[in-house]
């Protein structure tokens, strides 16, 4: 699953309290665990949670889930009260990412981030896609196309190196060919 599906779904209590729609989430940049979803609180929603004002950005963490049209949390709202917290920006977010330049270990721009892979049984960030740069296609031995710019996915979290204002792979340009899929 990626970030872009969950993106907009709302979040709901088994006794159908709407929590709000997931906006983002919140990962650990070190170790790639996912620390929780940034949902933005639906109307009156604050009050029962005693956490933020209204339409203010709360983060539930981790917990048993269902997630198909909806987010649906597997109990009841006083229950998962203990999950939910005001959202600080103690953690990295998508957003910040998102779009972000990405190079190799020889400082060749491969692309762009353009989302993240889940694993939601392991709460934990796993990939990234990558709207590759024209410049890398023959790095990389990919034909240009006459349609847009060609994606690949592939790129696993323990390969970045270092995030700054670009991610840093640890991959060399051979390495980052042998490994990529292009979508």
């Amino acid at each position: 699953m990626d970030i872009n599906s969950l993106r907009d779904l709302e979040m709901i209590t088994q006794d159908a309290y709407i929590l709000g729609k997931v906006v983002d989430l919140r990962f650990d940049n070190l170790t790639w665990k996912i620390q929780g979803f940034c949902v933005k609180s639906g109307k009156g929603i604050s009050k029962f949670i005693k956490t933020g004002l209204g339409r203010s950005t709360i983060l539930v963490k981790p917990c048993s889930c269902t997630i198909r049209e909806v987010v649906l949390l597997s109990d009841v709202l006083n229950n998962v009260k203990s999950f939910i917290s005001a959202d600080i920006d103690m953690f990295m977010t998508f957003k910040m990412i998102n779009g972000m330049k990405v190079i190799s270990k020889e400082n060749i721009h491969i692309g762009t981030v353009e989302t993240i892979s889940l694993d939601l049984k392991k709460w934990s960030v796993v990939s990234l896609k990558i709207k590759l740069n024209r410049i890398a296609y023959e790095f990389l031995g990919i034909k240009k196309g006459f349609f847009g710019s060609k994606t690949a996915s592939g790129i696993l979290m323990t390969d970045i190196g270092k995030i700054s204002d670009v991610i840093k792979l640890t991959l060399d340009i051979k390495a980052i060919k042998n490994q990529i899929i292009i979508d």
